[in-house]
């Protein structure tokens, strides 16, 4: 399973300078920033300044970027596909994405699994289940295990039995999604479990990492 970011590409790609048109062209628009809010622009922000976000309202880009994918997918004999970024698109686009995948992918008995990364706080349990189910995503990381297990085994402010709470109520929440989900304990865009666990200074991860 390798990454697919269908949100955005870099400012080099010759897309961005051959086809303008496929992106939402507001530089300024910076997701997170005070004019540019998460809570309102977050289909249309760019995730940062190099990154141009691409507008999924517009036919083309559909037809630009699920063959690319499928042909990867092809190229390095993938199993699946991590799927970036999916509460930065409509609903739509992902639909898009795995009916494309799955007209070119799963002719045979093997089916092709599709996981997204829809990042949320400890109750985004409505936000992740979206875009689940026959039409949508095969699975997706559960965000409120990982912050209930961070809680039990790094933090310390909760239990097993608050763990067990919170995985039961994710079972029923994904029921009738037929979707194999993701337990994890960090990624990426966040401070290391093990940092964390460890009882490290994380007050500046950049300029002074653990």
């Amino acid at each position: 399973i390798l990454d697919v970011v269908p949100n955005h590409v870099h400012e080099d790609h010759p897309w961005y300078s051959e086809q303008p048109e496929l992106f939402n062209n507001d530089p300024d628009c910076i997701c997170g920033d005070y004019t540019c809010p998460w809570s309102s622009d977050i289909e249309t922000c760019w995730f940062t300044d190099y990154l141009p976000d691409l507008d999924w309202t517009r036919p083309e880009v559909a037809q630009q970027v699920v063959p690319a994918t499928v042909q990867w997918a092809l190229d390095f004999d993938l199993d699946g596909f991590r799927v970036d970024a999916v509460p930065m698109m409509p609903r739509a686009a992902v639909r898009e994405l795995v009916a494309g995948l799955g007209a070119a992918l799963e002719n045979g008995p093997t089916r092709f699994y599709t996981l997204g990364e829809t990042f949320t706080g400890a109750d985004g349990y409505a936000d992740i289940r979206t875009n689940l189910g026959p039409h949508g995503l095969d699975g997706q990381f559960e965000f409120p295990v990982l912050w209930a297990l961070r809680g039990w085994l790094a933090w310390g402010d909760s239990d097993a039995a608050d763990v067990a709470s919170v995985i039961e109520y994710s079972l029923e929440t994904w029921q009738g999604s037929g979707s194999v989900m993701a337990p994890f304990v960090g990624n990426h865009d966040m401070s290391r479990f093990i940092s964390e666990a460890a009882g490290h200074d994380l007050s500046s991860p950049w300029g002074d990492p653990p």
